[in-house]
């Protein structure tokens, strides 16, 4: 009895030449006219093998003994491989989700399919996207559950040949690969379309490598499940805006938008998680997103370093200038320690979808204090911009070291593409030489000005209403100057406080103060339009004629701390004066320290001595 491998069959029976195995099967008169054969023990795989038996007139069957009698099997029969064997760069063996190492999704690893050394097999096993599974990102890592499943990649793995840099996969966490994800149902086709080999998928009983009822599994492919992982993601990318004067959005009409140093941005950042292909990785959520979403409490951000903990990387510059080191979290008035990731302040936080995430959080560019305490001993404010054109930047980065593409990157839509030193932009994201600490996305730009408040000194008859300017004004780089771009920063009368009553005024003698609008001469309105909003960074207070003689003082409360807001009264109390919340426009009245509330003295016909106790002027106008 011979085998031929019967992959190009002959023209007949006597042409076969060549066989891979042969036996010789001797009859006796016990035989009956039926003998098995013994074992045949093949090295190799075959897909196609046929018998051919010859009759014979001595036990060695040569040509001389063999009789012109053959006869050949009606079909062929495979000799299959064993099972494959699954190798892989990115094999996982105890999934969790902090193992290391890590894949990049859309890298390249290697991916092989191996079977028995030396049985020649090279059959395509086709990927089984059926047979994939993923464990939910929002539980436990116990078992595959209902994550999103990526894309594997290739479709078709050539057993026993070396892989190299050959396959991919493009989401996030653990990919389970089942018994039967690759597999080869072609190679026993001769035996499976005639019933000769098991077919049923229960059990996965085509991959059976185990004798059943004297047949074995029609498929050839990975007997045992496989995890790979744990895949992360191949950058981040953020885009975002910021809202100029976050707190006072009520009223939110200024033509030109800015902030005033030390009051609070509303920054609106979205952080997508990416795979190489620029496709989005759904899975990043849950205990997959190694991004910081619970706590930006670091008030001075140049000392919340990335190297050890997930951060934004949030950046600050003017031109060259950085100022980095003066950005921070507002912890306090608008409770923003923990970024949202919904469109308004109260949402939930931590909730990724479909691999982003959206964070609301409120910054401020702090008042510059000059650190040397030689030039500065007391840590006194000093005015310093205006910054008509603060950059601000983000660089996310995660526990596992995700972040933007680098420096020089193909993705220009999610690249570097600041220099929050040298100020900076390209677009190509190309910085020759430049470090990559310094890089950022840019999120926005917006004019950030130093800010005070202040209130005229005014004099008049006792017999007309007085007008009081109240003016908002910002640092031009040289002096004080009117802020006309200011058209919504807020008083009313309940910010008031007066004191220091003085002749025959008192509380009780003067009426409380309305707000009025500067008109179009630039003088205060006595028409019935009340507001307390800046007009051109411009309002005023109208005072009732007393028909009394003497003067008083006038403050604005602003929010800052009693005890030290101001200087011209001391014996001044706030009582119940409701603040305004505007700390950040306090001034420096007197003495050096930007950090008082503002104060008028108001007098009314008082007349002015001429230095000889004569009676001298109260009031004087000219028409011209």
């Amino acid at each position: 009895m011979e085998l031929f491998d019967d992959a190009t069959p002959p023209a007949s029976c006597a042409a076969y030449a060549n066989p891979v195995a042969a036996q010789t099967i001797a009859f006796t008169s016990s035989s009956a006219g039926r003998a098995p054969t013994s074992a045949f023990n093949l090295s190799n795989v075959y897909q196609k093998l046929r018998c051919r038996v010859t009759e014979c007139t001595d036990n060695t069957c040569t040509t001389i003994s063999a009789t012109a009698k053959q006869s050949c099997s009606s079909d062929q029969f495979s000799v299959r491989p064993v099972a494959v064997t699954l190798i892989s760069s990115a094999n996982a063996l105890a999934p969790s989700s902090t193992a290391t190492p890590i894949i990049k999704a859309g890298a390249l690893f290697n991916l092989s399919a191996n079977t028995i050394s030396g049985d020649h097999y090279s059959g395509v096993l086709t990927l089984d996207s059926n047979k994939l599974t993923v464990e939910n990102p929002n539980q436990d890592i116990t078992q595959p559950n209902n994550g999103v499943i990526g894309t594997l990649t290739p479709a078709n793995l050539t057993a026993n040949t070396a892989a190299v840099n050959n396959a991919t996969y493009s989401e996030v966490g653990y990919l389970y690969l089942a018994p039967g994800a690759y597999r080869d149902d072609s190679f026993t086709a001769v035996d499976s379309v005639n019933g000769d080999c098991m077919t049923s998928t229960v059990s996965d009983s085509h991959l059976s490598t185990v004798l059943m009822g004297a047949q074995y599994g029609c498929s050839i492919g990975n007997i045992n499940a496989v995890s790979l992982g744990r895949f992360v993601p191949d950058h981040l990318g953020v885009v975002g805006a910021v809202i100029t004067r976050s707190d006072l959005q009520t009223t939110e009409s200024q033509a030109v938008p800015f902030t005033y140093m030390d009051e609070p941005m509303q920054l609106a950042l979205t952080v997508t998680a990416y795979n190489k292909s620029e496709g989005a990785t759904f899975n990043y959520q849950g205990k997959f997103a190694k991004l910081n979403t619970t706590d930006w409490s670091a008030t001075d951000l140049s000392h919340w370093t990335c190297s050890d903990l997930s951060c934004m990387g949030l950046s600050a510059n003017n031109g060259t200038m950085p100022l980095t080191d003066r950005l921070a979290i507002d912890t306090t008035r608008l409770n923003s320690k923990v970024p949202r990731n919904t469109t308004t302040l109260g949402g939930s936080i931590d909730a990724w979808s479909k691999g982003s995430s959206y964070f609301t959080v409120n910054i401020l560019l702090k008042r510059y204090v000059n650190l040397d305490l030689k030039i500065n001993p007391k840590g006194y404010v000093s005015p310093d911009g205006p910054y008509d054109n603060l950059k601000l930047g983000a660089k996310p980065l995660d526990l596992d070291g995700v972040t933007l593409p680098p420096n020089a990157a193909s993705d220009t839509l999610h690249c570097v593409n600041l220099n929050i030193t040298t100020g900076l932009e390209n677009t190509r994201c190309t910085f020759i030489s430049d470090n990559d600490n310094d890089l950022r996305r840019k999120i926005a730009e917006t004019p950030v000005r130093f800010g005070q408040l202040q209130v005229s000194n005014a004099y008049g008859s006792e017999r007309l209403d007085l007008p009081i300017l109240v003016e908002v004004q910002y640092w031009n780089g040289s002096s004080f100057a009117t802020n006309t771009f200011d058209n919504n920063t807020m008083l009313t009368v309940n910010n008031l406080v007066e004191g220091n009553y003085q002749g025959a005024l008192s509380g009780a003698t003067l009426t409380t103060p309305t707000f009025r609008v500067i008109d179009k001469n630039d003088s205060c309105s006595v028409s019935s339009v009340l507001s307390g909003v800046m007009t051109a960074g411009k309002s005023c207070l109208l005072l009732s004629k007393p028909f009394i003689i003497g003067s008083f003082d006038l403050l604005i409360n602003l929010g800052n701390q009693e005890s030290t807001a101001n200087c011209l009264i001391s014996s001044l109390t706030y009582g119940s004066s409701v603040s305004a919340t505007l700390p950040y426009l306090s001034g420096n009245g007197c003495g050096a320290a930007y950090d008082k509330d503002p104060v008028a003295h108001i007098t009314w016909g008082i007349y002015k001595d001429n230095g000889k106790g004569s009676n001298g002027l109260i009031y004087f106008r000219e028409v011209y």
